[in-house]
This record gives structure tokens, sequence and C-alpha cells, in this order.
């Protein structure tokens, strides 16, 4: 059957044979995938996952029929998490032979340019040997398969940086030639290929000299509206508000509302600024939690430098209860991590915090990662 022929009647599409590198799914595998989607707290995004549950399982029987020897493990791919799949629909942490594999869904059809989300190839928790693009039919059931890319090939300037938290990467960057993946998770030993080991630091010069930064000194500078404008709020008293300010009573977080936790680091002996706190913050969600973000300057040691501030980011629940045990909150500058901290278990705490020293015009980035869940880092902050 000539190609002419099936392009001027697609209808022939249907009876075209089917690619070695496309596996036809069987009514069990849409079961499953569907399972797989439930488990999703967001329902709104439970179809997308469906999508990508379907090529997790082609995928698995695709290497089945090339290579039925190979060791093949879910038991850590992230979509089979319920937190993970809320939030990133990648498949991160397929293991095949010890190779970690990413799967990334792009659609129904291949398109010249594939977005790869970030954590997906900067985190240590998620980064992949191998990325491989495939396409989902979901009327006819079939996954195809489309190459792959190697970790060790990707090189920074391959990386268009999205503000969606996605890198741009071209098809043609993606190796066509399926015979040789399969040759190197046969072959090759893993350590072949070396995975990120500072994704954090990394990632963070990317984001400072990517994202404009939140400059702190406008709260010094009493240059209120540029904060309010993207979105941050006061965290001021009452009796310290400017009578211009008092109409906008939605754009002030009441000093009040920190005082205690102010008080639970001082006694731990952690200097803070107790009189007519200055601080902004800011309410935001990450992986399905409604989170409220406080940095308020704080009080240096006599032996720091003249010129050096400090500042103090506290993470909290908005509705006050504890937050969930793994959750990493981290501070890092354009050359390292600062501090990080982790919840270790549900009763710990009902908030969680880092403290940084610079010098004014030095940024900060806060990065947030909940166990699998890809990480979140915020625009920088500005001293």
């Amino acid at each position: 059957m000539s190609d002419d022929l099936i392009k001027s009647n697609p209808w022939l599409n249907e009876f075209s044979p089917i690619s070695e590198d496309s596996i036809v799914l069987a009514p069990e595998d849409l079961d499953r995938a569907t399972e797989i989607s439930q488990r999703s707290r967001h329902p709104e995004k439970r179809w997308q996952i469906y999508l990508s549950a379907l090529s997790l399982v082609g995928f698995e029987h695709w290497l089945e029929q090339k290579i039925p020897k190979a060791k093949i493990s879910t038991n850590e791919c992230t979509i089979l998490e319920p937190p993970s799949a809320s939030t990133s629909t990648a498949i991160c942490n397929l293991n095949v032979n010890g190779f970690k594999i990413c799967l990334v869904e792009v659609g129904s059809f291949l398109s010249e340019t594939l977005f790869i989300p970030k954590a997906t190839i900067d985190s240590i928790d998620l980064a992949a040997h191998f990325y491989v693009p495939i396409t989902v039919n979901e009327e006819s059931n079939v996954i195809s398969i489309h190459g792959f890319l190697r970790q060790d090939t990707i090189h920074p300037t391959m990386l268009s940086s999205e503000s969606t938290g996605f890198y741009a990467l071209s098809i043609a960057q993606f190796d066509p030639n399926l015979d040789r993946l399969l040759l190197l998770l046969e072959c090759l030993e893993p350590q072949a290929i070396s995975l990120p080991k500072k994704a954090v630091e990394t990632r963070t010069l990317d984001r400072i000299l990517v994202k404009p930064a939140v400059k702190f000194k406008h709260w010094v500078q009493q240059q209120w509206n540029e904060l309010i404008e993207i979105g941050w709020k006061l965290i001021t008293s009452e009796k310290s508000l400017a009578g211009a300010m008092r109409s906008t009573r939605l754009d002030v977080i009441p000093a009040s509302e920190i005082d205690l936790i102010l008080k639970s680091l001082q006694q731990s002996g952690v200097r803070t600024t107790n009189k007519d706190q200055r601080g902004i913050g800011k309410d935001f969600e990450y992986a399905g939690l409604a989170l409220r973000l406080y940095i308020v300057s704080a009080t240096n040691s006599a032996s720091s430098p003249v010129d050096e501030n400090s500042m103090i980011f506290i993470l909290k629940f908005q509705n006050g209860e504890n937050l969930p045990p793994g959750l990493l909150f981290q501070v890092s500058d354009a050359e390292k991590v600062l501090e990080e901290r982790t919840i270790e278990s549900e009763e710990e705490s009902d908030f969680i915090y880092c403290q940084a020293f610079g010098i004014p015009g030095e940024q900060f980035c806060i990065t947030l990662q909940l166990n699998q869940t890809a990480a979140l880092t915020l625009e920088p902050i500005e001293l």
C-alpha cells in the first residue's frame, strides 16, 4: 500500500502496520492506567496522569519484548506516588537494569520542541540516565517511542529555560536509534553515566539570573507599593502603619501573627528583632498545600561585619496546622546551599525556618521539596 494512497484516504491509516517501536495496549493496561490516575488528589489532572500511565505500561511491554531478561522495577516511579502524581506527570525513577529512566508523555503527536520538567533534569532525586519521549494515541490505544537522550550529553546551552518550570528541547537532540538504547541498557554500567550531585546549587544560579528578584529593601525604604504589586504583604504592627496604608488591610500581615514563632526562635538562641518587626509575607500553593512564607529582618551578633544584614525565612501552613513530614526547606545563594531543614515527623512543628546573612544587593533563593514531589524554587529575594 503506497504512502500516497494512505494520504489521499486517511481512513486507511486504521489498517497501516504498527511500528516496531509502538505497542498496542490491552484492556487490562487501560484498567491499570485508570487505577494510577485515580490516586491523584487533583481530579483536574487525572486525565493527563492517565495518559502518562499508559506510556509507562506500554514502555514496560516494549522492554519485555526487546529485552526479555531485563530487570524492570517501578517501585520508585514518581507517578505511582499520590503526592508526585498531583504535581508532575513525567514518569521518573523507572529502573531498568540499574539505570534510571524518565518517560515524558508528549501528547498524541511528536512536535519539533519537547517540554521537559526542569526537576527531572536538575533534581538529585528525579534526574535520569535516559530521557524517553512517548506519544499516546488514546483512541487507538497505541503508544510510540521516539528516541532517547543521555543525561551526560545534556549541555547547559541545550536547556532553554521556560518560566512555566520546563526546559524546551529540540527533538533533534534525541537519538532516534532505539537499538542503541537497548544495547546501552544491556551492556553499559549505570556508573558510566553521571547524574547530578548538587542539583539545587546549579539550579539556583540559573533562577537568580533569569527571574526578577523581590527587593527586601523596599520594606526598609517604605516603598510598599512595589512589594504589593507583585503579591507580597507587609508584616507590621498596627501602630506603625502610615495613614495612607490603613485603608489597605488586605496588604498587611499583623506582626502579632508571628510573635509566638519569633519568641520560640529567641528561646532556641536565634537573634530576632522585636520592636516594630520589619518583614514581608506571601501566600502560595505547593504540592496541594496552602503555605505562607514570612521574611523578617533579624539582629546580627556583635561580631558580624558592619555591612552584613540578616534575614529569617519562616514557612508555615496558612491554617496553622503542622507541616507534613518530609518537607525540605532550603535557602541558597548563587554558589551554594546556605542552610536547609527538614520536617522529620508529623508532630514536630507548625513552622520551619532558615536564616541567611549577606550584604546589600546579595540574592537568595528559597527551595521547597516534599518527598519525591518536584522541587519548587521561589523568586530570588534581594537584601
